[in-house]
């Protein structure tokens, strides 16, 4: 209490230094009341004290710890600023941790920053951010190169067949300045020549206008498979005198066959047919076998067999073809070729493609179909037309 501050114990009785007298101390519960009231009105700080600790040396150097007393507005100024001491290390940790955590997510995310090394045809994925351009860049190329799209998924593509010579589809085929047909114009060492396709359904052809219109080949029908159970081998009615009048023209002739063959042996069947259909005449361009899906009709028996037997079927007809000095050759749509053979077994033969729009197609091409709907003089009505390649 305020009055034990001034005074002094002498027994019963107590010295009161500020006021120069002794009191009882039955009555120091009244002085102190008294004393309090003096010390106020002197005193600026509240009457609020807390305990704390100061440290001081004695005259030999040695250091102790002290309790003393402190105002209560002394007592808070020290608790505020322990308290912004501590939020600010507070902070400062969580800078660091952050900091921290952020290089940590970026070196296991990054890897080890690229090597010299390593540049070069292909950018490991293991790269920094700086690069980041360079292996989406990459990345792509791969996928380009390692994969196509078809059907909903990515195909890896065979490494076992020779991929195409195209790079840029869109100007490396355009129709040249006084030409009617589309060409291959890129910088390959490819030679290109438009090729068309003929039916029944094309009736009488006036081949010398055909020659004359600019068409340097032309793919005829020997005939078909038909569907159903019985599936047999029908001619195609205006071979014989396609045939002829091609070869008289002066154009490049080779043949194809529609088929519906199940089996290997029945591959074989149709290819034996087309030869006795040419008589061993002499051909400048392949025969082919033309496989593709039927939705016309629900008897279309090849439609759903699966791609080990279509593969045999078609392997049947081209070593026959083969085996009799003729090249071989496949006509079939992008996904027809890249979903319904297996790829590796066929190959080595030539590849006909049906493409209406852009060229997404791995594989090694030595014709392309690019229209149904041609319009070429001397065949009545629309036209196959394709762009033809040889080295």
């Amino acid at each position: 209490m305020a009055g034990k501050r001034n005074s002094k114990d002498y027994g019963d009785y107590s010295y009161i230094k500020s006021h120069d007298k002794y009191r009882y101390d039955d009555d120091y519960d009244e002085y102190d009341e008294y004393d309090d009231e003096y010390y106020d009105e002197y005193d600026d700080e509240p009457d609020e004290y807390d305990e704390g600790y100061d440290d001081y040396e004695d005259e030999e150097g040695e250091t102790y710890s002290r309790q003393v007393k402190m105002s209560g507005k002394s007592v808070k100024k020290q608790k505020r600023k322990k308290l912004i001491e501590l939020w600010f290390f507070f902070i400062v940790f969580a800078v660091v941790i952050c900091v921290a955590y952020v290089e940590i997510s970026k070196r296991l995310y990054r890897g080890e920053p690229i090597s010299a090394d390593l540049v070069g045809d292909i950018i490991h994925l293991d790269a920094d951010y700086s690069i980041a351009d360079v292996i989406n860049d990459n990345h792509e190329r791969y996928m380009k190169k390692a994969y196509v799209y078809v059907e909903g998924q990515y195909q890896k593509i065979s490494a076992n067949v020779e991929r195409n010579a195209f790079e840029d589809i869109a100007t490396e085929f355009s129709v040249p300045d006084g030409k009617k047909y589309v060409h291959y114009t890129g910088e390959k060492e490819i030679s290109d020549g438009t090729v068309i396709d003929v039916s029944s359904y094309n009736k009488d052809v006036n081949w010398a206008a055909v020659k004359e219109s600019g068409v340097e080949g032309v793919m005829i029908r020997t005939g078909y498979r038909g569907y159903g159970e019985d599936a047999n081998i029908v001619a195609d009615q205006y071979f014989t005198s396609n045939f002829a009048g091609a070869r008289d023209a002066g154009l490049n002739v080779g043949v194809y066959f529609f088929t519906q063959a199940v089996t290997y042996e029945e591959g074989v069947e149709e290819a034996k047919y087309v030869l006795s259909q040419i008589g061993g005449a002499e051909l400048s361009m392949p025969i082919a076998i033309d496989t593709e899906y039927v939705d016309a009709d629900e008897s279309a028996r090849a439609n759903n067999i699966d791609n080990t037997a279509r593969t045999d079927a078609i392997v049947g007809f081209c070593e026959t073809i083969k085996e009799a000095g003729y090249t071989p050759m496949i006509y079939a749509n992008r996904n027809w070729f890249l979903t319904r053979f297996e790829i590796d077994r066929i190959g080595k033969y030539q590849f006909w493609l049906a493409n209406y729009s852009l060229l997404d197609f791995p594989y090694h091409i030595e014709g392309m179909q690019y229209t149904p709907e041609g319009n070429v003089s001397g065949v009545s009505g629309n036209c196959d037309v394709n762009v033809w390649f040889h080295e």
